[in-house]
């Protein structure tokens, strides 16, 4: 589970550069934040512990290398360098 602010304060532009200022909470303020972290390249992994990273460190391993069992493309497989 990754803990975040029940409530933010965003400014942005819309298309036709006028400002804006959006207080958000609830649902709206996680799914900015989830979409905010992507722009900053955080992934979820990257909240798990250095125990929850060992504990799932074989699986981890074919998801980047891209042998998980999986019904959906997600990276291609690594080609032996």
């Amino acid at each position: 589970k990754v803990f975040r602010p029940e409530t933010v304060i965003i400014e942005f532009f819309d298309r036709d550069f006028n400002k804006h200022r959006l207080e958000a909470s609830g649902w709206t303020s996680r799914v900015i934040q989830h979409e905010y972290d992507h722009l900053e390249g955080v992934l979820f992994l990257d909240y798990l512990s250095a125990f929850k990273k060992r504990m799932h460190k074989k699986e981890l391993k074919e998801i980047e290398t891209g042998d998980k069992k999986i019904k959906y493309p997600v990276v291609p497989k690594k080609e032996a360098e």
